[in-house]
């Protein structure tokens, strides 16, 4: 009898063990090698929680819905190389997970020349739908042709080449072990991640990459106890080796891209960056982020300036903080600052080590050395030129602070959006002569404002010309085409120097304002949402910043919506409209700069005034450490009914 229940009770034993043991971290699970990661601590806790933001009420919201479905539909669509590489969805995802749900990109090895995607889903107690989940994923890869074959408890599935997605003859391995299913392009990858599940991890794993280690120590230490809903890394060089396309027989020569540039000009100092992003972690806040920039020094020393610890162009990025630790009551904002504004960004920068450190970035941008010196000379020794010298008689009387606000114009069109920037100027005097020459070579009239002088450029052909909106925010796709011809370093402005400040605004009404400053009760610094946004960042991220911003969300979105319902989208020139052109532009389209038709029924849209009920306001902050940059920002909650502090900018005394 005994010899017969041993067998039995040993049986039972592990499997209750198996059954109980927790889900392996997907970190622990994922290579060292991994170089993008994205991971959601629990799919259903997440789900909850989002729907409880007012993102998620938006859209749960039936006159949103027209609008949500399409939005969602082109995420799912520029989400769709996920499916193409390993069979799985971003819904599949959403329908098997009872815990974690984590996907990598993986640096390419041996002789492989992509990279390798995989994912890592915890189905513990939803059986049922991680066995359908793995049906589906069978069907999808046996319909492309793929020759399936078992090794052990991994399936592998043998796919053809697929020259129309530049995809080459691949393998798609997965497996279901202790209530998790791992996915894998390459069956040695799968075997990797099979070996760490059944260990409870392993040593040599995405755990134990430093830079993965340092950003998600210095992100969890800046969250403190708030939940972390989402963790994310990316190493951005080795990335966009990864993941690049693989060349196919007869294409041509690809160009270098702004990555690679980039890279040979020191930014690769940058090792990774990674953070976590709670939602919903109070009633008062619907998201709180952290996200840091991990960039140890080549050379020198974590204290020391940025040109003492990089090379070359990365040498530029030296962002002074305050000079005390400053509370939300103490953060100053200029009092000519309209209280209408979209948004607001105040930012510490070394402009003159910037410029000093641009040289070598420049030549490189425009694919031959000595570009830069050569343009300064042009401004110097050109006859037709202002005949200034930039770097003396410029640059060398601007100072840190530079402030940036957003705002736009009514009717709506798609170039509504207006700008202002001010820079602090040390020696007014010195400055004037040599930006007023510069201001009418380049064909800038001077007019007034009352007893003020300002200068405006308007482009040369109004009916066709577009304001440059360039934000750094959006990434470019490629470096600048060269030009032969002298180019306006602005195309349209108004500009003035007042009271040791270097105003630039899109038009002469917005400068106004700054010339002439607003009443206290006028003012932004006056304006509730923004004491609500800036007491949750003080709170969120205490002590010195190198910058911080404000952004009213509705406001911000509002051109974008108004142009999508009048289908106007793809000629946005907003933020959020190049953003969304961006998003839903095909590669075919981009390849031949054909303007994109708009996919999204406008017609269909609710009023705006709708919608502005789910938009809160944000603000996040910069802070220059030694060794890179901590990012944080918060976005508030308010219910669409609610009035008070973070209540909707039209109700608390905006637009």
């Amino acid at each position: 009898m005994r010899t017969t229940a041993l067998p039995l009770f040993v049986a039972v034993a592990a499997f209750v063990s198996t059954a109980s043991r927790a889900a392996v971290p997907s970190d622990r699970v994922f290579p060292q090698s991994t170089v993008g990661y994205l991971s959601i601590a629990s799919v259903p806790e997440m789900s909850q929680r989002w729907s409880s933001t007012l993102i998620g009420r938006l859209a749960d919201d039936p006159t949103m819905r027209p609008f949500v479905d399409q939005i969602e539909g082109r995420i799912n669509n520029r989400f769709g190389e996920l499916e193409q590489r390993v069979g799985v969805t971003l819904e599949d995802i959403r329908a098997a997970a009872s815990g974690e749900a984590a996907v990598a990109g993986v640096r390419a090895e041996g002789a492989r020349k992509t990279g390798r995607a995989a994912v890592l889903i915890d189905s513990t107690g939803r059986d049922a739908e991680a066995r359908q989940l793995l049906q589906k994923i069978d069907q999808r890869l046996v319909a492309r042709g793929a020759a399936k074959s078992v090794d052990g408890a991994i399936s592998v599935y043998r796919l053809p080449p697929e020259p129309k997605d530049k995809l080459p003859e691949r393998t798609v391995a997965l497996f279901y072990e202790a209530g998790q299913i791992g996915v894998a392009e390459g069956a040695e990858l799968a075997s990797a991640m099979l070996a760490a599940v059944r260990a409870g991890g392993v040593r040599g794993a995405l755990a134990d990459n430093p830079a993965y280690a340092e950003t998600q120590r210095r992100a969890a230490q800046s969250a403190g106890a708030a939940p972390q809903t989402v963790r994310w890394y990316l190493s951005p060089f080795e990335w966009e080796i990864a993941m690049r396309p693989v060349p196919q027989p007869g294409d041509a020569p690809p160009k270098k891209s702004v990555m690679a540039i980039l890279r040979e000009q020191g930014f690769d100092a940058i090792r990774g960056l990674g953070g976590v992003v709670s939602i919903a972690p109070s009633e008062q806040r619907d998201f709180v982020h952290h996200t840091f920039v991990f960039a140890p020094p080549v050379k020198g020393r974590k204290g020391d300036p940025a040109e003492q610890k990089y090379e070359l162009a990365m040498r530029m990025l030296e962002m002074p903080n305050d000079a005390a630790d400053l509370t939300a009551a103490d953060l100053p904002i200029e009092g000519w600052v309209p209280r209408q504004v979209a948004s607001y960004k105040r930012l510490h920068l070394d402009i003159n080590n910037a410029f000093d450190h641009l040289g070598t970035l420049f030549d490189a941008m425009y694919a031959y050395e000595g570009a830069f010196e050569n343009t300064l000379k042009g401004f110097e020794k050109d006859p037709y030129g202002p005949k200034i010298k930039i770097r003396d008689e410029i640059v060398r009387n601007l100072g840190e602070r530079v402030v940036v606000m957003n705002d736009y114009t009514l009717p709506i069109d798609p170039e509504c959006e207006r700008y202002l920037i001010a820079l602090d100027v040390t020696d007014q005097e010195a400055i004037r002569e040599p930006l007023i020459r510069w201001l009418e070579a380049d064909g800038a009239q001077q007019k007034r404002l009352g007893d003020i002088d300002y200068w405006e450029i308007v482009p040369e052909d109004e009916e066709t010309a577009k304001t440059d909106n360039f934000d750094p925010l959006l990434p470019l796709d490629e470096p600048p085409a060269r030009e032969e011809e002298q180019t306006r370093v602005l195309r349209r402005a108004a500009v003035s120097l007042h009271k040791d400040r270097l105003l630039i605004a899109s038009d002469a009404e917005f400068l106004r304002q700054a010339l002439f400053e607003v009443s206290a009760g006028a003012s932004l610094e006056q304006s509730p949402d923004l004491r609500a946004a800036l007491d949750a960042l003080v709170d969120i991220a205490p002590g010195k910043r190198a910058a911080w911003t404000f952004a009213r969300n509705d406001e911000l979105f509002r051109p974008t919506y108004e142009l999508i319902r009048e289908g106007k989208m793809p000629q946005s020139q907003t933020f959020f409209g190049r953003l969304l052109n961006r998003l839903l532009t095909t590669e075919d389209e981009r390849q031949v700069g054909a303007l994109r038709p708009q996919r999204i029924q406008g017609e269909k849209l609710p009023s705006f005034e709708l919608a502005r009920r789910y938009l809160a306001p944000s603000a996040r902050s910069v802070r220059s450490e030694g060794d890179g940059w901590m990012i944080s920002g918060v976005v508030l909650s308010k219910a669409p009914d609610a009035d008070g502090p973070a209540a909707s900018v039209a109700r608390a005394g905006g637009r």
